[in-house]
This record gives C-alpha cells, structure tokens and sequence, in this order.
C-alpha cells in the first residue's frame, strides 16, 4: 500500500490542510512525550544524593514480614545501589536493622527475561 492509496489530495488546498494536519499531530505527540519526560523526572528523587549516602522510604507495599519494611536508593563510592531495610530483634531482644544493598534494576530488563524456572 503506498502513501497515494491511503491518501490523494484533490485540490492544492486539500494538501495544505492536511500539511498542517499532520504538523498540528506531530506537535502534540512532541508535547505529550516532554509531559511524559517530565513526570518521569519528577518521579527521580527530589534532590542530588551524596556520595556514600542511602536514603530510605517506609514501603508502602509492604503485605508480609519477609518484604522490606523500607526500601530506598543512593550513591556508594560512586555507583547508584538500590536498599532494602528490615526490622530485626537479636536473640537477646535488642531491636536492629538490617540492610540488603544491590545493583539498580531496569524495570524493562525484568520484564522482558525469560522465567528461569522453565524446564529447558
């Protein structure tokens, strides 16, 4: 199918108006994906991390004691790490926390592997 199958304009008029049609619709597909950019800086933390510096947020997702009761990211000599925290009671009764730190997760990468439990 080519572009004279799909669209044939009659008058010089006609092609104008389609012109600035199709120039009106690529302005607003610009507009919506810098409002999409926009919310996704919004969503970075709200400050620059210092070196050597996690920051922890409760979890608000949290449904069963084994996930994290806070979850947060920062800088360690450099490299951005993702934390996990829970809060733990030692056998003598003292209250502590523990924190698991680890690589940052590209969300898109998580998805799209394949489930390691497939049989072959």
């Amino acid at each position: 199918m080519s572009a004279e199958d799909v669209y044939s304009p009659q008058t010089e008029e006609e092609h104008q108006a389609w012109l600035d049609d199709y120039e009106q619709a690529q302005g607003w597909a610009h507009q919506e994906e810098v409002l999409h950019q926009q919310r996704r800086e919004e969503r970075k933390m709200a400050y620059e991390p210092q070196d050597d510096t996690i920051t922890l947020f409760m979890n608000e997702r949290r449904e069963t004691e084994k996930q994290p009761l806070m979850t947060g990211k920062g800088l360690v000599k450099g490299q951005e790490v993702r934390a996990a925290a829970w809060k733990n009671t030692s056998k003598s009764g003292k209250s502590y926390m523990s924190i698991k730190l680890s690589e940052p997760q590209d969300n898109a990468q998580r998805y799209d592997q394949p489930k390691s439990d497939i049989p072959f």
